[in-house]
């Protein structure tokens, strides 16, 4: 996916992540091990383990709108700190036809979208423009990956969802040292919520604030949010 097919006003942040491994030597001789915190600490693993790639459910997003197997209605909206209104999309999609309208940053242009399935190329633009917020998204939760965690059941959209929320404001200071370095911020912060379908992992509603505190002290601030609804 690429945001440069996005309108002129839309400012895409680019965020990598970065991974580190972490080695934890134990003494040769330990005491014996009690069988509940065993099975406590397994159920702990195994719900880390049951936990979404969120950067992954937002790709099963986009393929859902390249080949949609029944109708449904998408939207999503950016709200960057310092623009004077917020980039939006909206869209009607059929397994045929695609009908939707973006708004600019500016506030003063929409621009229509038409498309059927049967034109490869022009669909494929059509769900590019409509999604062009989302890298930057995706970008922000994957770097607050490691602090999801599981609500529970809650069906949106006509869809069968996990809800899942994500905050950084869980990680030390030591945590997020390397990232705040990558960014070159003196701080930041992400918080969201996620709901993702129960067989094919996919994201049909979202929001995000990612904030960033810069080194000259001001503020950046933006909000994401975008979702699936069945028709």
């Amino acid at each position: 996916m690429n945001d440069t097919a996005a309108p002129k006003a839309i400012r895409v942040t680019s965020v990598l992540t970065l991974a580190a491994l972490l080695g934890v030597w134990g003494c040769k001789s330990s005491p014996r091990s009690n069988p509940a915190e065993t099975r406590s600490e397994a159920k702990q693993e195994a719900a880390r383990d049951s936990i979404p790639s969120l950067d992954n459910s937002t790709s099963c997003l986009v393929d859902m709108m390249r080949n949609p197997t029944g109708p449904f209605h998408f939207s999503m909206l950016r709200k960057d700190s310092d623009l004077p209104a917020p980039f939006t999309s909206e869209a009607d999609l059929t397994p045929e036809t695609l009908e939707g309208s973006t708004s600019t940053s500016s506030g003063k242009e929409v621009h229509k979208i038409s498309s059927v399935h049967s034109d490869p190329h022009g669909w494929g633009v059509a769900v590019m423009v409509l999604v062009a917020p989302l890298p930057s998204a995706s970008g922000a939760m994957r770097m607050a990956q490691s602090t999801v965690t599981a609500v529970g059941a809650d069906p949106a959209g006509g869809y069968d969802t996990i809800k899942y929320v994500f905050d950084t404001s869980r990680l030390s200071a030591t945590d997020k040292l390397a990232t705040k370095t990558l960014l070159g911020v003196q701080d930041y912060s992400i918080a969201g919520t996620a709901w993702i379908t129960k067989g094919n992992q996919c994201m049909v509603k979202f929001t995000t604030d990612f904030e960033q505190h810069l080194k000259d002290g001001t503020i950046s601030k933006v909000h994401y949010e975008g979702s699936a609804t069945k028709k």
